[in-house]
């Protein structure tokens, strides 16, 4: 079939489909919980931003073409122009199993539980094994404890899934860059890493 991204607010994804290393485990950065504005002949001034502490993310990815290295430098450099612009990007690991067959037109994903902490804005990811990514925003969940599963509330599926068509459920993430530049290490003309760092943006969530 092909993807079907729905609920991304017409913002871009990134899903890395090359051999991704990550750094460090994804960790909330309570830094970047608040900003703080300096002023020319005054102290400092901690001003309040978020409640949400945002989650980072480093990694690198294995590049193996030069049209692998101009697309990733395309993507992150150009189109993002660094900074500037937020996509979506996957949560580095399986955040959820899926615990029931999916029918066509469900609204309903039942997972096994993991402990969500609700915020109401995640958006989900499914990734299938013909490689079919599927998004979706929560809008609400059940949790049912007999059986240790979380029913998520979503938009409708058009397309059966059965549980061993799925390879990954995990959180998108609505990220930026975490600096204006990445590093490339060239190990042949054609194969190269490329690390990048990126920021959780917990406060400009769409709707």
């Amino acid at each position: 079939m092909a993807d079907d991204l729905l609920d991304l607010g017409g913002i871009s994804l990134y899903f890395p489909d090359k051999l991704v290393d990550w750094k460090e485990a994804p960790m909330a950065d309570f830094d970047l919980a608040r900003k703080i504005n300096e002023f020319k002949g005054s102290s400092q001034q901690i001003d309040y931003y978020s409640d949400e502490a945002p989650r980072k993310q480093n990694f690198s990815v294995t590049l193996l073409s030069q049209v692998e290295i101009y697309s990733i430098l395309d993507f992150f450099l150009v189109n993002m122009r660094g900074r500037h612009k937020k996509f979506w990007f996957p949560l580095a690991f399986q955040a959820f199993q899926l615990a029931a067959f999916i029918s066509l037109g469900s609204t309903k994903i039942t997972v096994f539980e993991n402990k969500l902490d609700w915020r109401g804005y995640e958006r989900l990811i499914l990734v299938l094994r013909n490689g079919d990514k599927i998004s979706r925003k929560i809008t609400d969940f059940t949790r049912f404890e007999e059986t240790g599963t979380i029913e998520f509330e979503v938009t409708a599926i058009g397309r059966e899934i059965q549980i061993a068509d799925v390879v990954l459920i995990t959180f998108l993430l609505l990220c930026r860059l975490d600096q204006d530049s990445m590093r490339l290490q060239y190990f042949t003309t054609d194969v190269a890493t490329a690390e990048l760092a990126m920021v959780e943006l917990p406060n400009e969530y769409p709707s």
